[in-house]
């Protein structure tokens, strides 16, 4: 019954408390090539896409998942780039390589949607968004329902989960960004190019002369770490993109609502990842909760890769222990490790691989706070059901014994 109650206690703390680790893993080439560059990310962080290439000449439209490794989208000519995945995984839409944009799935193969290049779908994949080519440019917006529709401007980059707001780059000399719906039509907001916008249409962040920007209809347009951020999660809480170092090397950069403009790979590093030897030079995509983001650089080996970076939870500003509160467990996790180095640490809650003034700061200044919990997981609740009927097994043959 003792060891009983030792598995029931293990189960209960297992399934409450998650714990994973950061890591990093490339993406290679098809056979003959060297090169991959990742461009798009399905919302679950499951399916990625891009191109594989020798570096020079013609490329191919490649489709990765962890289950098959790197894999040519079937009837995708030669010369063909994956720009992006639709939520659902289902879908993903690029450039044929010979003037046209193309949607792709596994059931249906490839279709031609319009224009020259398609550069984002909605979730379902039902409506995509890209540019057509040539020295009159326009954007254009297609779907399942309408077909093609021509929105003006310069090129659409973005487009929102339900494929109502589109986002996109304006034809005005000074170079703009736009943001379309059907009631409102394409409206300029400032200067600068959309990148791309959050699922839910909230946030557009972008790049223009040298800084990554993020815009939201409350607080207009602002700069952000960085110098081009180039994709948003679902809520709007977390950007990647590319900055440049006071050398001139470019890194991939995270803008994270709870850390601040960060390089991805010292957060990488400090949440315990393996990235010696990584350059990650540009972070190109992120899955809707912000914890899975791909990108391109060179790996250990010096090989031009892709590749795919799983991120632990970030937690709230002083919760040491990721617990969901801010208490004095978290007070003593720092204290009892304040001075320490390492990666990763306890009491490192800003994931700057120490614990410093700045953990001990966090935790004061957040001190009481408590997240709100949702309904216990289908594990936690099974586990609890079985420690409850253990308990009761056992309360059992105590009154039969007495």
């Amino acid at each position: 019954m003792r060891v009983a109650f030792a598995l029931c206690a293990l189960m209960v703390v297992s399934t409450l408390i998650e714990t994973r680790a950061a890591s990093i893993v490339a993406v290679g080439p098809l056979d003959r090539d060297t090169v991959t560059e990742l461009f798009g990310i399905s919302a679950d962080g499951s399916v990625v896409a891009g191109r594989s290439w020798r570096g020079s000449g013609t490329s191919r439209a490649v489709r990765w998942t962890a289950a098959t490794g790197t894999l040519a989208l079937p009837d995708t000519p030669q010369g063909a780039v994956a720009y992006a995945v639709s939520g659902d995984g289902n879908y993903i839409v690029g450039h044929t390589g010979d003037d046209h944009g193309f949607r792709w799935s596994a059931a249906s193969e490839i279709e031609i949607v319009g224009g020259a290049f398609a550069y984002a779908a909605s979730y379902n994949g039902s409506v995509v968004v890209g540019s057509t080519i040539g020295p009159d440019r326009r954007a254009f917006r297609w779907s399942e329902a309408d077909g093609l529709q021509d929105l003006g401007n310069s090129r659409a980059t973005g487009v929102s989960a339900d494929g109502t707001i589109v986002v996109g780059q304006t034809t005005t000399p000074a170079g703009g960004f736009f943001r379309w719906t059907a009631e409102g039509g394409g409206v300029e907001l400032g200067l600068g190019i959309a990148q791309a916008i959050s699922a839910d249409g909230t946030t557009i962040v972008g790049g223009g002369a040298g800084n990554a920007f993020v815009w939201t209809e409350a607080d207009g347009i602002r700069s952000i770490g960085g110098n081009v951020a180039y994709a948003v999660n679902a809520d709007g809480s977390v950007i990647v993109g590319e900055g440049k170092d006071a050398f001139g090397d470019w890194h991939a950069t995270l803008i994270h609502s709870r850390l601040g403009s960060r390089d991805l790979v010292d957060v990488l590093r400090c949440q315990g990842g393996n990235v010696a030897g990584w350059n990650l030079n540009e972070a190109t995509g992120v899955s809707a909760d912000g914890l899975t983001i791909v990108g391109n650089g060179t790996d250990p080996g010096g090989n031009r890769y892709g590749w795919v970076a799983q991120l632990d939870p970030i937690a709230h500003p002083g919760d040491a222990d990721g617990n969901g509160k801010v208490d004095i467990n978290d007070l003593n996790l720092v204290r009892n490790n304040f001075g320490s180095e390492g990666a990763p640490v306890l009491g490192d809650t800003d994931y700057d691989c120490g614990v410093t003034i700045d953990d001990l700061n966090a935790v004061r200044n957040n001190f009481g706070w408590v997240e709100v919990r949702q309904v216990p997981e289908p594990s936690s609740f099974a586990a609890m059901l079985c420690c409850l009927s253990v308990f009761g097994f056992y309360f059992h043959l105590r009154r039969g014994s007495a």
